[in-house]
């Protein structure tokens, strides 16, 4: 089985992805955006500034692509064989994409980090918005302004794609790392 952690930028997704991996036998976790940083061999603020957003996306969905294509099937990365399980954390924008929305609703279970403008922007001050693209602000436009603008855009999505949902408000990774176990039965 396949599933997917989707949410804004700054829930949490590769943080507690990695610790419900590590909670987990038989439970490969994979960071997409780490997962195009690798094959591309640029950053990915490299990749927006030099080729735009229209072109990272198509190299997300193509990436995300390959990764549901080779489930099951011998690994590139070093592995004998994929585990029966893997749980891939998606880019914040990564299912604004049509085409890419459409491969984690057939292949996928989505469970979505959901959390409140005030938590986002907290989490985002203290890790930083270095190297978020999306996040660059313009004249005047403040955190909060722009998190409140893209949530506009994306809250839908995420919710339309989830096949479960986690508030993550109040609760520290350990315990959303226990729902999305307990998501899946395990």
């Amino acid at each position: 089985m396949i599933w997917v952690l989707t949410g804004f930028m700054g829930c949490g997704k590769t943080s507690i992805g990695r610790l419900a991996a590590s909670l987990s036998a038989g439970l490969e976790f994979i960071d997409l955006d780490e997962e195009i940083v690798r094959r591309e061999g640029r950053s990915i603020p490299d990749i927006f500034s030099a080729d735009g957003e229209t072109v990272f996306r198509s190299i997300e969905r193509r990436t995300l692509a390959d990764l549901l294509h080779t489930a099951g099937e011998p690994s590139l990365r070093g592995n004998a064989q994929l585990q029966s399980s893997m749980l891939i954390s998606l880019g914040g924008g990564t299912l604004t994409d049509a085409k890419s929305r459409k491969l984690v609703r057939e292949n996928c279970k989505c469970i979505y980090l959901r959390a409140s403008l005030e938590t986002l922007a907290e989490n985002l001050r203290e890790a930083g918005t270095e190297g978020r693209p999306m996040l660059k602000l313009a004249p005047g436009e403040s955190l909060e302004d722009r998190i409140r603008n893209l949530m506009a855009e994306r809250r839908e999505v995420y919710e339309s794609c989830a096949d479960f949902i986690i508030d993550i408000d109040r609760l520290d990774y350990p315990a959303i790392a226990q729902q999305i176990l307990n998501s899946f039965g395990q």
